[in-house]
């Protein structure tokens, strides 16, 4: 929604969070037209992964797996990991940063049956906010 996301280093509690993120994917002709019929060849995108990068490099790249199918017209919800656990767990508490995490969701057409289609992929980016912000700080 194009919010900032809070990436807190450690909780209250003193354990590293995980950043997770809702996402939804959407399958719309980008030429404005109207959406194939569903079950027709071509029709539905099959998402099997993702990666995210930092413009700043704060966290490592990541990547994860990612299984959703989106139908033509149609949307499809999920939520990935934007950084590593243990890679988090390395950053120093004391630092605060602001960067931007850019975001690529990958997968292929549906063809025929279970034939891949071509390669399709979807890029986002969010900004991000890193520090070790007291929970009840955040949004």
């Amino acid at each position: 929604d194009g919010n900032v996301f809070y990436s807190d280093l450690v909780s209250d509690s003193g354990t590293v969070v995980a950043d997770e993120a809702k996402i939804t994917l959407g399958n719309v002709p980008a030429d404005g037209s109207a959406p194939l019929a569903p079950g027709s060849p071509y029709s539905e995108i099959v998402v099997t992964g993702y990666s995210v990068t930092y413009d700043n490099g704060i966290y490592p790249p990541y990547s994860g797996g990612l299984t959703l199918r989106v139908p033509s017209g149609g949307t499809a919800d999920g939520s990935i990991a934007l950084s590593d656990l243990g890679a988090k767990a390395s950053v120093p508490t004391n630092v605060a940063t602001a960067t931007t995490a850019r975001i690529k969701v990958y997968g292929f057409v549906m063809a025929n049956g279970s034939n891949n289609g071509d390669k399709v992929e979807a890029l986002a980016s969010v900004p991000v906010q890193v520090a070790n912000f007291k929970d009840s700080q955040l949004p």
